[in-house]
C-alpha cells in the first residue's frame, strides 16, 4: 500500500465533483463511491477502523487532485462538509503552492493508513468527542445555560445576551464575538 503513489480514486473523485453544482461534504462523496473497487478491498472487522480507512482514502485523493489542479485554472476546496472543485486565476494557485499543510501532509503519506491500527482509531474518536463535549460545556458556560438546555433556550438567551453586549448598543465586541461564537456552536 505505501508504494502506491496514484490514488484509484482520483478520476472517479474528480469526474462527480466537476458534475457537482454545488459544494458537497465528505459523508455524501463517500456514499458516492462506496461501492468502488479500491474501497471495498478495505474490510477489517472493526466498523470505526473500517470507515477511518475510506476516510483517508478519499482525502487522499482530494489532496492528490488538489496538487494536480494546481498546474490548471482549478482548485479543490477541501473540509468535510464543504468540498467543491473552484476555477480559480493561476495567480490565485500560487499561492496554494507556498501554504504549509499539516493535514496535506498526512493523508498525502500513505504510510499513516498502513499504521493505524484499531487502538489509534478509539484514541482518536475519544479526542474528539472529548474536545466536542469541552467545547459545548464552555459554550453553555458563556452563555449562561445549564447543561441540557433546549434550542429554544439556547436561541432565546443568545438573543438575550447578543442585544446586551453588542457593540452598535455600546457592548463590548469581544464578548459579543464570543456569545456569537458559544451560540453556533450549541445550535443545530
Amino acid at each position: 500500500m505505501n508504494k502506491l503513489k496514484c490514488n484509484p480514486l482520483n478520476s472517479d473523485v474528480l469526474k462527480i465533483l466537476s458534475y457537482e453544482l454545488v459544494p458537497i461534504s465528505e459523508y455524501q462523496l463517500m456514499k458516492k463511491l462506496q461501492n468502488h473497487s479500491f474501497l471495498v478491498q478495505f474490510d477489517p472487522k472493526n466498523s470505526e477502523l473500517k470507515l477511518f480507512q475510506h476516510h483517508f482514502v478519499v482525502m487522499n485523493a482530494l489532496y492528490q487532485l488538489r496538487d494536480m489542479l494546481l498546474n490548471y485554472d482549478f482548485t479543490l476546496a477541501i473540509g468535510a462538509l464543504n468540498i467543491e472543485l473552484l476555477k480559480q486565476h493561476r495567480a490565485d494557485n500560487r499561492s496554494h503552492v507556498i501554504k504549509h499543510d499539516a493535514l496535506r501532509d498526512y493523508y498525502l503519506d500513505w504510510e499513516q493508513l498502513a499504521q493505524t491500527q484499531v487502538a489509534d482509531v478509539e484514541k482518536l474518536l475519544n479526542d474528539f468527542w472529548n474536545g466536542f463535549a469541552v467545547n459545548h460545556d464552555n459554550a453553555l458556560t458563556i452563555l449562561q445555560l445549564p447543561c441540557g438546555a433546549n434550542q429554544s433556550q439556547i436561541k432565546q438567551r443568545y438573543k438575550e445576551m447578543a442585544l446586551k453586549h453588542h457593540p452598535d448598543r455600546g457592548g463590548d465586541a469581544k464578548q459579543f464575538e464570543k456569545i456569537t461564537q458559544a451560540y453556533q456552536q450549541l445550535k443545530h
